[in-house]
Parts: structure tokens; C-alpha cells; sequence
């Protein structure tokens, strides 16, 4: 089974560095030769390609919704509607992406996103609030435990 962890955000804008500080406890990881780890950043709909040739999709990314910031969830298979009320273009731009693949990729991939609730966006600041840091070893335990359990599957 092909695993690809797409990591995104801004490390620019505070908290929506969260993908990319996951991103890089999970670069220091060990990671089985049948994961694919990606610092997709803030690309979006040019992020495609990276849905193909993979069995599963686990998506990393920051999520504004007025909960209590830090706080870690897994969504599988979410839909792209339910997306597309996001809260920030960011967000928006993950709509896109994922109706994007199911149309385009003939097989696409069982699709997992694994959020962190942000505290703020702040433009050019760049590092986390101490809720969201908080999150990134938690969120990186879940990545490793989801890849764990497909390889046993």
C-alpha cells in the first residue's frame, strides 16, 4: 500500500505553519519505504499530481473554526463540500483539490485530513502559538500510528 503525507501551510503566517512544523518532525522520522512524505506548502490545485499512484492520501494542515486552538482531529474521506465553508482561502483551496481529484484521477486515493485548530494568522509572523506547537508532536504520533495501521492492513 502507497502512503503519501502532504503537509500544508505557510510558515509564514503563524499558525498556519502548523503543516510545515509536522512536516518537519515527520521529515526526522524513519518512515517506511512505502510513504511518501511532501512539504506541499500552500500550493493547492497544483498539488494533484500527488494524489496519484498513492493507495492513501493523509492530508496536514491547519483548520480555522473557532474551536479551542490546538486541538488535534482526523476526518476520513471528508467532503469537499463540507470544505468549501472554510474559513480561509487556505482552506478553500483544499475544496478545490480534493473535487479536483475526485474527477481527474480515475483511482484516487482513501483521503485522510488531520487538522490542528489555529489561535491566529498572522502575516509574517513566523512561528506558532504555544497551543498549536503543542499540537505538532500529537499530530506527528497520529501520522505515525495511521501509517503504522495501514501497513498492518
Amino acid at each position: 500500500m502507497r502512503i503519501h503525507i502532504l503537509c500544508f501551510g505557510n510558515a509564514l503566517h503563524g499558525d498556519d505553519g502548523f503543516g510545515e512544523a509536522v512536516y518537519q518532525q515527520l521529515q526526522a522520522q524513519v518512515l517506511p519505504d512505502n510513504v511518501a512524505l511532501f512539504n506541499v506548502g500552500t500550493r493547492s490545485i497544483q498539488a494533484l499530481n500527488l494524489f496519484e499512484h498513492c493507495d492513501v492520501a493523509i492530508l496536514i494542515d491547519a483548520e480555522a473554526n473557532q474551536g479551542r486552538a490546538g486541538y488535534v482531529r482526523v476526518l476520513a474521506d471528508p467532503e469537499p463540500p463540507m470544505l468549501a465553508s472554510a474559513n480561509t482561502p487556505h482552506e478553500a483551496g483544499l475544496a478545490w483539490l480534493l473535487q479536483a481529484m475526485h474527477v481527474t484521477i480515475p483511482q484516487p486515493p482513501r483521503v485522510f485530513l488531520l487538522t490542528a485548530q489555529i489561535q491566529h494568522i498572522n502575516a509574517f509572523q513566523p512561528r506558532l502559538s504555544p497551543a498549536v506547537m503543542a499540537a505538532v508532536p500529537v499530530a506527528v504520533q497520529r501520522v505515525l500510528g495511521m501509517v503504522e495501521g495501514f501497513e498492518v492492513v
